[in-house]
């Protein structure tokens, strides 16, 4: 489904960056609400897909705030395991989180 200028100012970024050791990572941002139309999912997927046939990486990874089910879904739908849960190692708002490690490994 393609999406529209507005929808994609809706839905936030997904980013490619590379670590000085060589590791890719992406990173995601969602802004306002998407309704639970699927098109967080699809975004993750595209970019996931694109990275994979594009770039040398066999694993991409992100990292999710524990109280944030809605964006852990979204990696669940689009493919990536949970790994690990990371106990008391975010700070947000002051209030120390835990946080959940999700990977694609191809």
């Amino acid at each position: 489904m393609p999406l529209t200028a507005w929808q994609w100012a809706v839905l936030g970024c997904i980013s490619r960056a590379t670590c000085a050791a060589a590791r890719p990572k992406s990173a995601t941002g969602w802004r306002g609400r998407t309704g639970g139309g699927g098109l967080a999912t699809a975004a993750v997927q595209a970019v996931a897909a694109y990275v994979l046939a594009n770039f040398d990486v066999c694993r991409l990874y992100a990292v999710v705030f524990e109280p944030n089910a809605a964006s852990a879904r979204v990696l669940e739908k689009a493919g990536f395991a949970l790994e690990a849960t990371m106990r008391k190692s975010v700070v947000k708002d002051g209030q120390m989180l835990d946080s959940r490690l999700y990977a694609l490994v191809v």
